[in-house]
């Protein structure tokens, strides 16, 4: 029960941010609750002899935490420290534990938030984009904080559900359910980035799906380590390459993400803490809930 409520609330608190404003007592002692059920499972653990004592852990983990505390003091985001906290509480645990609390919980709180939408609780965050042809679409967010946070919010969902199922007659049925559910997700937001994250993820897993399970746990390892490295820095080239000019095919494709991260990086904006220095010039043009990451913490993924 202890280890389903931590995660559940760590899922909560991400829609509990989306669905509020600047309710910082709140949102401090979500977290506060977090660390705190974190900290006694983790004591629990050490006096079960399930995890070494705290001045027995190995020195890298003990940078970690302090540098992950003084990141996390420094963006005033909880993004760092959460995962960390996760990691520490449940390293001893079954991996199937931690998955299947996280499926449950990320399924909750989508439906939950799906309902609180049709039942008018919440208000759609629409966009209109302007097409190339002149015409004009509505871009529904169905009560998330945008068209692409749908499926932002959907892929813990999907993920986890995929990692759950082991027979392959069952993975054939939840194929079929995803693709229903991006299409629809899709057909509501008119997120292109949605449907293309799921068919990637659908062309990978059938790789990965005919690979022996024991590479394939290398495979996800080695892939998890160094991703986020490989993603900033082919982020940071596209953006340099191919982001002075708006007019360029690359940053026409990627819906002129290159040219506002370029412009994001020409204006020196600390990327990470103290929010934007100086006002983006006219001609960087971003959506609401864009401006509203950077404003907030100067992290724009």
């Amino acid at each position: 029960m202890l280890e389903f409520l931590i995660i559940f609330l760590t899922v909560l608190y991400k829609y509990v941010i989306m669905n509020t404003n600047n309710l910082f007592i709140l949102y401090y002692a979500i977290l506060g609750f977090i660390s705190v059920l974190c900290v006694i499972k983790t004591a629990g653990m050490i006096s079960l002899g399930k995890m070494p004592d705290i001045g027995e852990w190995p020195s890298y983990m003990i940078a970690a935490l302090g540098f992950i505390a003084f990141i996390t003091v420094l963006s005033k985001d909880a993004n760092f420290i959460l995962p960390f906290l996760i990691g520490i509480a449940f390293c001893s645990d079954s991996h199937v534990l931690l998955v299947k609390n996280f499926f449950i919980s990320s399924l909750l709180c989508f439906s939950s938030q799906i309902v609180l939408f049709a039942a008018g609780l919440t208000k759609s965050r629409d966009l209109t984009r302007f097409m190339a042809d002149g015409g004009i679409i509505t871009r529904s967010s169905i009560g998330f904080d945008s068209p692409n946070a749908i499926f932002c919010f959907f892929l813990p969902v999907l993920l986890t559900g995929y990692l759950l199922i082991e027979k392959s007659r069952w993975k054939a049925f939840y194929y079929c359910i995803s693709v229903v559910v991006s299409l629809l997700i899709y057909n509501a937001s008119g997120s292109r980035t949605s449907i293309v994250l799921f068919f990637t993820f659908f062309v990978v897993s059938l790789f990965v799906n005919n690979v022996r399970k024991r590479d394939r746990y290398n495979f996800t390892k080695k892939g998890i380590t160094v991703a986020f490295f490989v993603f900033v820095i082919v982020s940071l080239y596209v953006s340099k390459k191919f982001g002075a000019d708006p007019k360029t095919p690359v940053n026409i494709i990627l819906t002129g993400r290159p040219y506002i991260w370029n412009s994001y990086l020409s204006l020196n904006i600390p990327l990470i803490g103290g929010g934007v220095k100086s006002i983006l010039p006219d001609s960087v043009i971003l959506p609401q809930y864009a401006r509203k990451s950077i404003f907030k913490t100067s992290i724009k993924c």
